[in-house]
């Protein structure tokens, strides 16, 4: 997974990485986002855990960039897709 500092936009190799340290808890969180509101909600999601949960290292990529292998790989993982229908 790549690593940028703002989950924003409707880029296809978006990324963010918290902080770096080998000692810290890892939580990944892939995201499927339409509309944006999916990744809105992502991008509130880390804000609050960088605050709250300052020992967790927070990955977050799309859905389309993320490959198998990134899935595999210690931590927590987070699901984060829209419902596909109307709102």
């Amino acid at each position: 997974m790549t690593n940028e500092r703002k989950l924003r936009g409707n880029t296809p190799d978006l990324a963010r990485n918290s902080s770096q340290g080998a000692d810290r808890r890892l939580l990944k969180i892939v995201v499927a986002s339409t509309s944006g509101h999916t990744q809105y909600i992502v991008d509130v999601l880390i804000q609050s855990l960088e605050q709250l949960a300052p020992g967790w290292q927070i990955v977050a990529a799309t859905a389309e960039q993320t490959q198998p292998e990134h899935l595999r790989s210690g931590g927590v993982l987070v699901l984060a897709s829209s419902t596909g229908g109307a709102e």
